[in-house]
C-alpha cells in the first residue's frame, strides 16, 4: 500500500511502500511524483519496420529507444499540424454536343417513349407468371 513518507524532506512529495492503511497519498492530484512517473509500455512493431528503426540506430550511434522517441514525436508533431492545401483543381470545359440527327428540342418526348417501352415490357413480365 502506498503512503507517505514520514521522513520527507520539507516541500518534496515523495511515496513509500509500507503495510500500514493509507490516506490515499498516491491519487492526490498536486503530488509531483508518481508511481507510472517512469512508464514501461510493450510495443508491437511490425518486422519491416524495426528493421529500419533499428538500423536508424546503429547508424546515429543512439539507443533502440530513443529512435522510437524520436520517431513517435515526429509522427505526433507532424500529425497535429494541417497539411498544406493541395492545388486547386479546375474544371476546364469542352464543348461536346449531340451526335448528329439528335432533335435537343425532343429529348423528353425520347425519354418518355422510353419510359413507356420499360413499362409495357415489366407489365407482360408480371403477366406472364
Amino acid at each position: 500500500m502506498l503512503t507517505e513518507d514520514p521522513k520527507a524532506t520539507k516541500g518534496e512529495d515523495c511515496v513509500r511502500l509500507t503495510g500500514r492503511l493509507p490516506h490515499v497519498a498516491h491519487l492526490d492530484i498536486t503530488k509531483k511524483w508518481h508511481h507510472d512517473a517512469s512508464m514501461r509500455t510493450t510495443l508491437t512493431v511490425d518486422d519491416d519496420l524495426a528493421f529500419q528503426l533499428k538500423t536508424d540506430a546503429r547508424r546515429r550511434g543512439e539507443s533502440f529507444k530513443a529512435i522510437v522517441n524520436d520517431a513517435l514525436r515526429r509522427g505526433l508533431l507532424r500529425a497535429g499540424k494541417p497539411q498544406s492545401p493541395l492545388p486547386r483543381f479546375v474544371v476546364k470545359p469542352k464543348a461536346c454536343g449531340f451526335r448528329s440527327g439528335v432533335d435537343v428540342r425532343k429529348l423528353n418526348q425520347l425519354v418518355d417513349e422510353l419510359e413507356t417501352e420499360d413499362f409495357q415490357r415489366k407489365l407482360s413480365a408480371g403477366s406472364n407468371r
